[in-house]
Order: C-alpha cells, then structure tokens, then sequence
C-alpha cells in the first residue's frame, strides 16, 4: 500500500477509524494485565549503540523527533501484513496531524526483496522525502535501512552488500527505527538482510553512515497487538545468546 497526507490518487489503508494517538495509547496501556500496569510509567533515553527513546507512549514524540533531525517530509515504511493496522495508521495520522507530510510504503514482503528495495527507494524519491520512518519487525525495519542507503547514496544494493570495502561519501537520510516486537534487535545497526530474487540468495547490505543516522523510538505498547507465538519467539530471540 502506498498513501500520501494529501491523498492525491491514493488510498488509505483500511483501519478503524482514528480518533487521536492519544486515545490509542490509552486504549493499549489498558491491555495490560494489572500485575504490568506500573511498568508502562517506566520511560528512559540512551545513546548506545545508538540513540534509544524508550517509553510507554513515547510512539507519541515521532513527529517531535523527525523535525529535530530536520526531516518534514518522511516516508513511512511498513510490511504488507502491518501496513493496515492501525499502529501504522495512527503513526501515519500522528505525523499528518502535527504539520509534517508523510507518505506510506507498505509494499515489503515477509522477506524483504531487492524487488521491495527498489520500489521504496523508487517511492522516497517520487515523494522528495527527506526522512524515513520504518515500524515493524525485522522484515520492516530491514527494509526500512535498505532504501535510505540505496535513496540516500543512489548506490545499487551490490554495491552496498557488507563484505565490499564501504562506500565513500555516503549520504543516509534521517532514520527513526520504531519496532513492534521485542527480538529481532534490527533498529541497532544498518545491517539489513533482503533476498535477491534473481540468484534467489540472500544478502546483507550495511554502512556506517547509516547507522550513525538512527534513532530508535521503542514503545513497548505497540508490541501488545502481535499474537502471543509471535511474542514468545522474540522474546526468546531476545533473552538467548547465539
């Protein structure tokens, strides 16, 4: 799905009606079993390995953070399977609502795909985007950090791929990485797998100029939606050593 703030020849994703991320963010700390509920006030900020907004509700300062880092006119991505939630539609509608003009691409596979990559990078500079905002798992935030590099530097994901000497003079966009489970650990670096759909291998593509253009926002309200063996499964992922 791909949608502008302005609507122009394009839909918006289906969701229930959105009232105010406020509200949404009520309506979540509320699913909270009651033995939780003093955990939501927990909020801190780290720079390690990279700057971290951690917080209940703190999906709320989005906006704030992008027009910090000088970014108005963000693409938002998403994979197909989250893209219509309304996690992405309220951050979508947060953003339209403070002033800033958001695009959403959520057109990313389970998988991400040199195929979904050019797409996005394609969709970035139709939108003359000067940020990006990737939410999701692993497959999201993959994607996410792949087309900055590749709209950023106009390098081809070859030429990116991790084991090449790093390109000089890379450009990366303004990056906030907001993830919606507790495992994957992909909004701490560049590092970003995809599978090339020709030679049917997968890649990694990473810079470090893009990671120093992070910024993650982790709410851990907008993990309270994903199924409970999704929840399971990253959670170990997160706790075991590999």
């Amino acid at each position: 799905q791909s949608l502008s703030a302005d609507g122009e020849g394009l839909h918006r994703p289906p969701r229930p009606p959105h009232a105010s991320m406020q509200r949404a963010i009520s309506s979540r700390r509320a699913l909270l079993p009651k033995s939780s509920r003093g955990l939501s006030s927990v909020a801190a900020d780290w720079a390690f390995p990279v700057p971290v907004t951690f917080g209940a509700g703190r999906a709320a300062e989005l906006p704030a953070k992008l027009r910090e880092r000088g970014s108005n006119r963000p693409l938002l991505v998403a994979d197909k399977g989250l893209s219509g939630t309304p996690v992405v539609g309220g951050l979508f509608d947060s953003l339209a609502a403070a002033g800033l003009q958001p695009r959403l691409f959520g057109e990313v596979d389970a998988n991400p795909t040199d195929l979904n990559i050019v797409a996005g990078a394609a969709a970035y500079r139709e939108h003359a985007a000067d940020g990006l905002v990737a939410v999701g798992g692993g497959s999201g935030l993959d994607a996410g950090k792949s087309i900055a590099m590749v709209a950023g530097s106009g390098r081809s994901l070859d030429e990116l791929e991790w084991t090449r000497p790093p390109v000089e003079e890379m450009s990366c966009p303004p990056l906030v990485l907001i993830p919606t489970t507790a495992g994957t650990g992909a909004e701490m670096d560049s590092a970003a797998m995809y599978t090339d759909t020709s030679r049917r291998v997968k890649f990694c593509v990473a810079h470090p100029g893009c990671t120093a253009q992070i910024h993650v926002i982790a709410d851990p309200l907008l993990t309270l939606s994903l199924p409970p063996t999704l929840t399971a499964w990253t959670g170990m992922d997160a706790v075991c050593p590999r």
